[in-house]
Order: C-alpha cells, then structure tokens, then sequence
C-alpha cells in the first residue's frame, strides 16, 4: 500500500509495482549493474555518468517504465513508496505518464535501474530524489515537477536526442 493515497484518476492507472521486477538480473550479487548500452533487450544507448551521490540507508535501485529506458520519454509521473528492505529499493517508481494499469501490471515493461542510471535518461528528476516517502510528483511545463493532486496534466517530453 503506498504511504499517501494517489487521486483516483491516476490511481488506477499507476498501480502498486510489486518485488517480482528486482529479479530481472539488474542486481547480480547484491551489486547493482548499470545499463549503459542498448542489447538484446531494446534498451536506449546512453552514455552513464556519474550525476548523483546516494547515500540513503536501504538502497539505489528504483523501478522505471520501458517507456522511459527503451522508448526515450521523459519522467512523467514519478513516486516515492516505502522501500523494500528486502533489497537495495529506493523506493522510487517512475513512468512515462500514460501507461495504463494493463501495462503496469505486466512485469515485462517495469524494470530496476540504479538511480544514476536513471539520472542519465532523464537529468531533470535530481532536484527530486530526496523527497520523502509518500511523494507523488507529476511533470508540468518547463521540465519541473509538482505535486500531483490530480488537478494538472501530465507533460509527456521526449528524452533530448531520442525521435
């Protein structure tokens, strides 16, 4: 269950990501793996570098829509949940925007990145890291965020460089 409870437009359509995604091989060892080339699996070609330093108690992994690290949009919609202790969880979880529960609920299209990682794809979620657990933001224009009472759309950007 999430710490603040999301406007019922929204709620539905970003609903709760489950544990199944830190299996996805992105932690290997207890160690953390940055994506930095697109593979087999479709990922977008970035160049990582390092843009933030995480010192949180749990962990650096969050869980991020294919739409942001294979179809190049920006974070649109993104959200602090308590971490999972079982694992290094941050307790992020980003998407593009307009994912609807179908594909949300479909492990295939959420996957766990580092948050540095995800820094790279999407520069303009820094200033928002640290926000508490409960936080639930939404991109407007100019590339800032705000909090999301459900009045607001969502602002969809493409990622700099991406068609």
């Amino acid at each position: 269950m999430r710490a603040r409870k999301l406007n019922s437009v929204r709620k539905n359509r970003f609903p709760k990501c489950t544990g199944h995604a830190f299996y996805n091989g992105v932690i290997i060892n207890g160690l953390v793996q940055e994506k930095n080339a697109k593979d087999d699996n479709g990922y977008i070609n970035i160049k990582v570098k390092k843009l933030i330093e995480w010192n949180e108690p749990n962990g650096e992994v969050c869980i991020v829509s294919d739409r942001i690290t294979k179809e190049g949009w920006k974070a649109g919609y993104m959200y602090r949940e308590k971490p999972n202790s079982d694992y290094p969880d941050s307790g992020w979880r980003l998407y593009a925007g307009d994912e609807d529960e179908e594909y949300s609920n479909d492990p295939n299209n959420c996957h766990v990145f580092a948050l540095n990682t995800v820094c790279n794809y999407d520069p303009e979620i820094i200033p928002y890291l640290h926000s508490p657990v409960g936080t639930c933001l939404i991109r407007v224009k100019g590339g800032r965020f705000i909090t999301d009472d459900g009045t607001q759309p969502i602002v969809m950007e493409k990622q700099s460089g991406v068609g």
